[in-house]
Parts: C-alpha cells; sequence; structure tokens
C-alpha cells in the first residue's frame, strides 16, 4: 500500500506548529516552501512567516505527524489542520486542507464517523504533545474544555495512568504559597449539599495502611493555628465512633507517652467543658475498667 506524510512546521523561536501539510518527504517539501520567500512571490500568511524565519537565519522545523494512505490523505490532513487548530495553534494554512476542499455538513459528519475510535501512534501521541508546550490557553478555552470533561466516565485503566503521571509530576515538589491558597480558597466555597455528597462517597472506603503511615509521617510535628485547630473541633462535633474504631483508637495509644506539655494542653483543653450524661458515664465507665485491668496486671506480677 503506498502511503504518504502529514507533516508540520514548527516555529523553532516559539516551538509552536505553524503550518500542516502533506508530502511523500516533508523534508525536501520543506525546500518547496523556501522558493515562497523569493522576490515576485506571492504574498501570504505562511509566505510571511517564512520570511520573518529566513530574515533572522532560522529555519522550520519538520516534524512528521502521521503516515497515511495515499487514498486517505485529503482527510487526514483535513483532521489534521482542524484539530490542531482547535488546541490553539496560529497556522498559516490557507485552506481546511486536502487541496483546498471544502468539506460539507455531510463530508464533515462522515469524518468524524471515520474518525471515532481512531488511536493515534506513539510518534503522533508525541508530536501533538510537542505541539502543546508553550502554550497558554485562555480562560474562556479553559472553561470549554472543563465543561467537556464534565460527566465523562474513565475507566479504571485510566484512572491508573492519571494517578501514576499525577504522582511522577509531583514527587519531590511542592506548591507554590500562591496554588495553597487558592486550593484553600476553593475548598472553603464548598456548599453544603456538596459537602454530604463527598461524605457519602466516602462511607465504607478503607484507607490503605501504607497511605495511613504517610499521612501520620506527613502530620508528624506539624504544628496547627489555633483556626485549624477549632475547624477540626467543629467538623468532629456529633461524630459518634464505631466500638470497632473506638478499639482501633485505643491500641493506638497503648504504649504512648505524653510530655507535660500535651498534658497540661489537655487539661486545659477540658477545663469548663460541658458533658452530656452520656459522655459522662462513658468515661467513668472507661475509669472503671482501666482501674479493674491496672488491679488485674498488678496482681498478676506479685504472683
Amino acid at each position: 500500500m503506498e502511503t504518504t506524510y502529514i507533516y508540520g512546521l514548527i516555529d523553532p523561536r516559539t516551538q509552536q506548529l505553524r503550518y500542516v501539510g502533506k508530502a511523500s518527504n516533508p523534508t525536501t517539501r520543506l525546500s518547496g516552501h523556501l522558493q515562497d520567500t523569493k522576490p515576485k512571490r506571492p504574498n501570504t500568511y505562511k509566505s510571511s512567516w517564512l520570511k520573518g524565519l529566513t530574515s533572522a537565519g532560522l529555519l522550520p522545523e519538520v516534524v512528521s505527524l502521521e503516515s497515511v494512505s495515499i487514498d486517505e490523505w485529503k482527510e487526514a490532513e483535513i483532521w489534521w489542520i482542524a484539530y490542531v487548530k482547535s488546541l490553539g495553534c496560529k497556522l498559516t494554512n490557507g485552506t481546511i486542507g486536502g487541496d483546498g476542499v471544502m468539506a460539507t455538513p455531510e463530508v464533515r459528519a462522515k469524518m468524524v464517523a471515520a474518525n471515532r475510535g481512531r488511536k493515534h501512534g506513539s510518534i503522533a501521541r508525541l508530536n501533538m504533545s510537542k505541539a502543546q508546550l508553550g502554550k497558554i490557553r485562555s480562560p474562556e478555552h479553559r472553561a470549554a474544555i472543563s465543561v467537556g470533561q464534565l460527566g465523562k466516565p474513565r475507566s479504571p485503566e485510566v484512572r491508573v495512568k492519571m494517578a501514576e503521571a499525577n504522582r511522577e509530576r509531583w514527587t519531590g515538589k511542592a506548591h507554590k504559597l500562591e496554588s495553597i491558597n487558592k486550593m484553600k480558597a476553593s475548598h472553603a466555597n464548598i456548599s453544603e449539599d456538596t459537602r454530604v455528597k463527598m461524605s457519602k462517597a466516602r462511607e465504607g472506603s478503607v484507607t490503605p495502611q501504607d497511605v495511613r503511615d504517610k499521612i501520620s509521617a506527613a502530620g508528624r510535628g506539624l504544628k496547627r493555628t489555633e483556626e485549624t485547630r477549632k475547624n477540626i473541633s467543629k467538623g468532629r462535633t456529633g461524630i459518634k465512633f464505631t466500638d470497632e474504631h473506638r478499639a482501633n483508637i485505643g491500641k493506638a495509644q497503648v504504649g504512648r507517652t505524653y510530655t507535660e506539655e500535651f498534658k497540661e494542653k489537655v487539661r486545659q483543653g477540658n477545663l469548663g467543658q460541658i458533658r452530656s450524661e452520656e459522655q459522662r458515664a462513658r468515661i467513668s465507665e472507661a475509669t472503671r475498667l482501666g482501674w479493674i485491668k491496672r488491679k488485674e496486671r498488678q496482681g498478676s506480677a506479685n504472683v
């Protein structure tokens, strides 16, 4: 099967894709483009861009975007031009591609159907990624992307890949203070309805032990502000622990020693605290059982 290439020309100054075309040999085709910069040649958007490069002693970088069948190059070129433009690249192409064929709604529908489920090769994906480097999207563009992602289901495999990519991205890095403040502000405006949904979504979920250990290590020695302490206390108000949870808390406390400073803080925190009858009964029962166990240990030690 005879094949041809869909190629792109990249501006070396900005590393952005500026032209998409078709050629059997993209490198040789570049020579033809450079002929357009000579005097008495028609002045086009593409030729003006190339003249700006050559006057600075530069040449565009040629990149092969995709290898396609000779019978399918028109549709492929039209698709690539439309796709790259949707990413925000300022192409210098004078037409939509395919020798300037204007696609009718019927043709567009066929192109969409033909490309649905299409998977690009590793080289094509790498070139698409390269075309995105250094590009700054407008707030409107970001909002449109966000709307397009809403409600989009992702498979477990995709979720794992996203988690791994984020883990590699942030390993050994720390958020800037500005980013931290933005995240705090976004969480502060969460509605009560959303909080309830988040809480229900976490019901029954079990945090793996390695994650618990990481959280514990990250919080060790952390000094919280008075405002943070109040928020934590407020968030725990009304929470009823299960017997299993209480048992786990008790096990975690075994053998743990507290400094005198910490004990004094606990005493001060309990001063003037009003407890319900149920709480008083629980404290009394826990104290009674504690004394019984202590006497049992002392008795076994004396034997």
